[in-house]
C-alpha cells in the first residue's frame, strides 16, 4: 500500500522539521508527502529545497490564504496517488511505526471495508478499542467525534484513496473544506473506524486556530458551515449536536458584523423549534446589542484559554 500524507503549513519552520523527520524515521518507504506552504516567510522553502527528497512534493501560495483555502487552490487531491491517505498538521507528528500500524489496521479490517480509521491523540492504554460505525451518523450524539458535546473532537484520520475521491466531488469550493465531509458522509453510507490507539503527536500550542490564531482567516466558513449543517441537516442530527449547532451559529452571525442580519432570522427559528432554553433566550437578547468586534475580540480571548480541543 502507498501513502500519501498532506500538511500544511504557515511560518512553523521549527515544527516542520521535527514533522518531516517523523515521516522520514518511518520505518515504511512506500509514500509520498504533500508540503502545501500557505505563504511562509521563515524559510520554509529553502529547507524543503535543501532536503531534495524525491517523496516530496511542495507546494507554495504566495499569500497566506488559510487552510481552507490553500488546500482548495492547491488541488493536491487530484495529485495523490497513494491507496492510503492523511493529513498530519504542520506541528504534529508521527511516532515510530505509525504508518506501518496503519497499513496492518486496513489489512486487518479489509473484510468491512472501512472508508476511514481514526486514530486518537488522547493516550488511554486501558484497552485498545477499534469501533466500526456508520458514516451516516455523523451528527449523532453517540458518534465518536461527537462525544464532548462540543463539536467534533481530534483524531488523525486515515481515509482510502476511494474516500478521497468521493470528497473531492463535493469539496467544489474553499468555503466547503468542512462541510463537504458531512455532506459526503451522510450522502453515501460507509464504514468508519475509531479507535484509541495513538499513533501520533498533536500539539496545541498558541499558534492554532483551535487557541485563536489567524482566526480571520476562518471566520467566513465557520459561519458558512454552521448554517450548511442547520440548513441542510437538522433531521440527521442528535439533541446535543443540534443544540451546539443552532448556539454556534448564532454567536458566528452576532461576531460576523456583515452577517449579522441574519441573526433575527435563526433565532426565531431556533425558538419556533425549541433549541433554545429561557437562559439562551435572554443571553442572545443581550448580545444582540454588544457591538460585533467586541464580541469577535471575546471569542479570541476565551479561544486562547483554551486548555484542550
Amino acid at each position: 500500500m502507498k501513502i500519501s500524507i498532506i500538511t500544511c503549513t504557515f511560518n512553523r519552520l521549527d515544527k516542520l522539521k521535527r514533522n518531516i523527520q517523523s515521516v522520514i524515521s518511518q520505518s515504511y518507504e512506500d509514500y509520498e508527502h504533500f508540503i502545501i506552504d500557505d505563504g511562509s516567510t521563515d524559510g520554509t522553502k529553502n529547507y524543503i529545497d535543501k532536503l531534495d527528497s524525491k517523496k516530496i512534493i511542495y507546494y507554495e501560495s504566495k499569500n497566506n490564504l488559510g487552510q481552507p483555502r490553500v488546500m482548495f487552490e492547491s488541488k493536491v487531491f487530484d495529485q495523490i496517488s497513494g491507496d492510503l491517505v492523511f493529513l498530519l498538521d504542520s506541528d504534529d507528528y508521527l511516532f515510530d511505526n505509525a504508518i506501518k500500524t496503519i497499513v496492518r489496521d486496513f489489512k486487518r479490517f479489509e473484510n468491512k471495508n472501512p472508508q476511514t480509521i481514526a486514530y486518537s491523540y488522547e493516550e488511554d492504554y486501558k484497552e485498545i478499542i477499534y469501533k466500526c460505525v456508520n458514516s451516516n451518523d455523523i451528527l449523532q450524539d453517540t458518534y465518536p467525534l461527537n462525544l464532548n458535546s462540543n463539536g467534533f473532537k481530534d483524531f488523525l484520520f486515515v481515509q482510502s484513496a476511494q474516500y478521497i475521491k468521493n470528497f473531492n466531488n463535493y469539496f467544489t469550493e474553499a468555503s466547503k473544506w468542512y462541510s463537504s465531509r458531512i455532506e459526503f458522509a451522510i450522502s453515501k453510507k460507509f464504514i468508519e473506524i475509531y479507535t484509541n490507539k495513538v499513533i501520533y503527536h498533536m500539539d496545541f500550542g498558541s499558534d492554532t486556530v483551535t487557541r485563536g490564531a489567524n482566526i480571520n482567516k476562518y471566520k467566513d466558513i465557520t459561519l458558512f458551515t454552521r448554517k450548511y449543517y442547520f440548513d441542510n441537516f437538522k433531521k440527521n442530527m442528535g439533541e446535543k449536536y443540534i443544540r451546539y449547532t443552532i448556539n454556534s451559529l448564532l454567536l458566528n452571525f452576532l461576531i460576523n458584523k456583515e452577517n449579522k442580519k441574519y441573526f433575527k432570522e435563526y433565532f426565531i427559528k431556533a425558538k419556533k423549534l425549541n433549541f433554545l432554553n429561557m437562559n439562551q433566550i435572554i443571553l442572545y437578547n443581550i448580545l444582540y446589542f454588544i457591538p460585533s468586534k467586541i464580541l469577535f475580540n471575546i471569542k479570541i480571548y476565551l479561544k486562547k484559554r483554551r486548555l484542550k480541543r
